[in-house]
């Protein structure tokens, strides 16, 4: 399985939460949160997978899913909602 360390240095998540925190200071009705704005500053290495298993374990623990494995998006869910026009795969985990 691949690991992925998309990690930040402690001065880039610094700066993350100087960013958010000037931003809710100047327009706390515009700074996006919930759907509309996730941030993350993490300094480790894991695996898409075991992102996706931590997010689903909480929208059990919420009600808001009964099942916390996670299923891979397809092609065309990842143009719509991830906003990007190419999809990398890989062979071989």
């Amino acid at each position: 399985m691949h690991k992925y360390s998309l990690s930040c240095e402690a001065f880039t998540v610094a700066d993350l939460y100087v960013l958010l925190f000037d931003h809710v200071l100047e327009k706390p009705e515009g700074t996006p949160h919930g759907r509309e704005g996730f941030f993350f500053g993490e300094s480790d290495e894991h695996t898409f997978y075991e992102i996706g298993k931590a997010i689903g374990e909480a929208l059990v623990a919420i009600g808001k899913s009964d099942n916390p494995e996670p299923s891979s998006f397809t092609k065309e869910e990842i143009q719509k909602y991830m906003n990007v026009s190419f999809v990398v795969e890989s062979e071989g985990a």
